[in-house]
């Protein structure tokens, strides 16, 4: 379900991406480290939105279900420590520690938004959103405008959409 949740997300989300962009599945340019002389560890992105000059956007997808109100800091909405490692790796090394991360889950009715930006401490020009892929509209969720700033609104390269009405409670089913 994974591999088939990606080329989904890719087919329709490169319909969002803003004209001149490129969108890149399974881009592999990069090693994760260097040794004696042997490039180890290649890193290989879901999707990589660039242009001829730089990588503008690193997504990573998940066939995994969120649920946004578990957002205390023992289940930390559904989310996983290790993919929170890998895109800070990615941001490190196609966005040189500045830039726009994605985390792309499944929208559901349990996570129907985006959630709060993620900061890493140690990188200060690297922010990583966790956004819902709707299913149904076939489309990415990005957080409202006012929500970025200045800076990173440049830097994602994705349309806008209206937003969806909200879901109904207790809904369980992908929309």
């Amino acid at each position: 379900m994974e591999a088939l949740f990606e080329a989904f997300v890719a087919k329709y989300l490169q319909k969002q991406v803003t004209t001149g962009l490129v969108l890149k599945t399974q881009a592999r340019s990069h090693y994760l480290v260097r040794h004696q002389e042997q490039d180890w560890f290649r890193m290989k992105l879901d999707l990589l939105i660039h242009d001829d000059a730089a990588s503008r956007l690193v997504l990573d997808t998940k066939w995994k279900l969120l649920d946004a109100v578990k957002e205390n800091g023992s289940d930390k909405y559904g989310l996983s420590q290790a993919d929170f490692y890998q895109l800070q790796a990615y941001g490190q090394s196609y966005l040189d520690g500045v830039g726009v991360l994605a985390l792309v889950y499944p929208r559901t009715s349990s996570f129907d938004q985006p959630l709060p930006v993620f900061e890493f401490p140690k990188s200060e020009g690297l922010r990583l959103w966790v956004l819902p892929f709707c299913l149904r509209e076939k489309r990415l969720l990005l957080p409202p405008c006012g929500s970025l700033d200045a800076s990173l609104i440049s830097r994602v390269p994705i349309q806008r959409a209206i937003p969806e009405p909200a879901s109904q409670p207790g809904e369980v089913a992908f929309i």
